[in-house]
C-alpha cells in the first residue's frame, strides 16, 4: 500500500435542475471507477430536479456506499452548495468535480501524489528554515 491509499478525502459535487441526466451519469461513473477511491462522494442536489436527475443519483447512491446526498429545498447556486458540501464533508482534503467533469481513471491517485510530494517538498522547507534559525540565533545576552 502507497501513501496516497492511507489519505482518506471527499468528492464534492452539486447538481441542479439544467444539469444533463447523461452526463451526470458518465461524470459519476468517473468518480466511481477511480484506482484511488474516493472515502465520500458529498453531492448537493441544488433545488429541485427532475426525475431522470434522481434516477441517476439514485443508481450511483444504491451502487455504492460511498456517497452522502444533500437535497437543498430550493436553489440557491453554485457557490453557495459548494460552500455546504466543504462544512459537511467528512474528510479536509476534498476533490472539486463538476457534474458534467470526466476523470481520467488514475486522476485521484495523481492529484493524491502531487499533494504528498507537495506537503514533503514544503515539510523539508520548514525543517530547513528551523536548522536555519537555530544556526543565526544570537544570544544578546553577555
Amino acid at each position: 500500500m502507497d501513501q496516497a491509499e492511507t489519505i482518506r478525502f471527499s468528492v464534492a459535487m452539486s447538481v441542479y435542475k439544467n444539469d444533463s441526466p447523461a452526463q451526470l451519469e458518465v461524470a459519476l461513473e468517473s468518480i466511481c471507477t477511480q484506482s484511488l477511491p474516493a472515502d465520500e462522494i458529498y453531492l448537493v442536489i441544488d433545488g429541485p430536479v427532475g426525475q431522470e436527475l434522481y434516477t441517476v443519483i439514485q443508481k450511483f447512491s444504491d451502487q455504492y456506499g460511498n456517497f452522502t446526498v444533500n437535497q437543498l429545498e430550493k436553489n440557491g447556486g453554485l457557490g453557495n452548495a459548494l460552500r455546504i458540501a466543504v462544512e459537511k464533508c467528512r474528510n479536509d482534503l476534498i476533490f472539486r468535480m463538476d457534474s458534467d467533469d470526466i476523470s481520467a481513471p488514475g486522476r485521484f491517485r495523481k492529484q493524491m501524489n502531487a499533494f504528498l510530494q507537495e506537503r514533503r517538498a514544503q515539510e523539508s522547507l520548514n525543517e530547513r528554515r528551523k536548522k536555519k534559525n537555530k544556526l543565526t540565533r544570537v544570544d544578546r545576552t553577555y
